[in-house]
């Protein structure tokens, strides 16, 4: 990793020399010769976080000062008055006074003004708030923890204090880990968060007990801007958090992840006739599939995907070697296709989930007579 002159980092796909991002909670920086996006070390993402968080309180620092420099010129400038212009006014009144009691002219009897409204305890609007309070972090640290016994040990941002609104960018891949914005105010304030992708639908949430614990599982790469809210400007501390997808708890769970249900239809079809594997009984997760090299003959191709997840549907799609799309089964939780091919070449398989949860898929080799019978 070289550190001098410009941070930077090699590409893990090329390895050219990566330009880190301007963010400084970006957790991976894109190639700019074969568009790669390379994972940044945890540690480079801790120091480039560090130096931001030392130059805000650089720049906080140079606002106080400004501050006290101005209010030492406002006191500059009462003094004077008090030294100069007080003694002009009683002057002015004594003589003032004088005239009106030897002139001629009668005095006339001044109308006491009306003293004007006052509200009881009413402050100046322009008075500057106390800055937010550090102890506020403390009402997401058990958010946190609870999130670290889960398995997420890699905090992105830790706990902070902030005023009223805040965004941030945090640059996510699809199918990668999730992110976890925590988030809770003083008591009677509600935070509300959101997680907004560069083009699909963003993920909401609020507050509704101690604390918020918003989960954004990409589906599309790029920067996501987090954005974080409390009603009337109040105070609030947030935390972003990168843990491991909820999926990975049935990654190796047969009965969840689709690859028990597989594995029995195959059992079956090789009872039935069916011989030579394409694929072998395997897991994924997000839209994958395989390209199958086929030709008119006694052959046939059975497809065969399921998920133990009632949510995670699957759909499946084959086109012919020309582009056209073969009819498909409706869309389930166990799918089978059925293909017979009548133009050599190679045949695109797309199986796209509902979710981002894990499913099985599989595909044989059957002879004419036995697929016709599994349509």
């Amino acid at each position: 990793m070289g550190m001098s002159g410009t941070p930077s980092t090699r590409c893990g796909h090329c390895g050219a020399e990566l330009l880190l991002p301007a963010d400084p909670s970006a957790l991976a920086a894109p190639c700019g010769y074969c568009q790669h996006s390379t994972q940044l070390p945890l540690e480079l993402v801790r120091f480039r976080q560090q130096q931001a968080q030392t130059l805000r309180q650089h720049q906080a620092q140079e606002q106080a000062q400004a501050f006290e420099h101005k209010a030492r010129k406002v006191a500059g400038g009462v003094w004077l008055f008090m030294w100069i212009g007080i003694p002009l006014v009683v002057v002015g009144s004594v003589g003032f006074i004088l005239w009106r009691t030897l002139g001629s002219i009668p005095s006339i009897p001044s109308t006491p003004s009306r003293p004007a409204a006052q509200v009881e305890g009413e402050q100046p609007a322009e008075r500057a708030k106390a800055p937010p309070d550090p102890k506020l972090a403390e009402r997401v640290a058990p958010a946190v923890a609870a999130l670290a016994q889960q398995g997420c040990k890699e905090v992105v941002r830790a706990p902070e204090v902030v005023r009223g609104r805040v965004e941030t960018l945090a640059t996510m891949h699809e199918g990668g880990n999730c992110l976890h914005v925590v988030a809770a105010g003083a008591a009677g304030v509600r935070v509300s968060a959101s997680v907004v992708p560069p083009t699909s639908k963003a993920t909401r949430g609020d507050q509704q007990g101690d604390a918020l614990d918003l989960e954004h599982c990409p589906r599309e790469d790029g920067p996501h801007k987090v954005e974080l809210g409390a009603a009337d400007g109040a105070d609030f501390a947030f935390a972003l958090v990168d843990c491991p997808p909820a999926r990975e708890r049935y990654r190796d769970d047969p009965a969840k992840n689709g690859l028990g249900l597989v594995q029995a239809r195959m059992r079956e079809l090789a009872a039935g006739g069916c011989g030579r594997v394409l694929l072998p009984p395997k897991t994924a997760f997000g839209a994958g599939g395989l390209t199958a090299t086929l030709a008119p003959g006694p052959q046939c191709l059975v497809i065969l995907a399921a998920t133990g997840l009632p949510a995670n549907t699957l759909t499946v799609e084959l086109k012919t070697p020309f582009g056209d799309r073969v009819p498909a089964p409706a869309v389930a939780t166990q799918v089978r296709l059925v293909f017979c091919p009548k133009d050599a070449g190679p045949h695109p398989i797309t199986i796209k989930p509902a979710t981002s949860d894990y499913y099985a898929m599989a595909s044989m080799e059957c002879p004419r007579g036995v697929a016709e019978k599994l349509r």
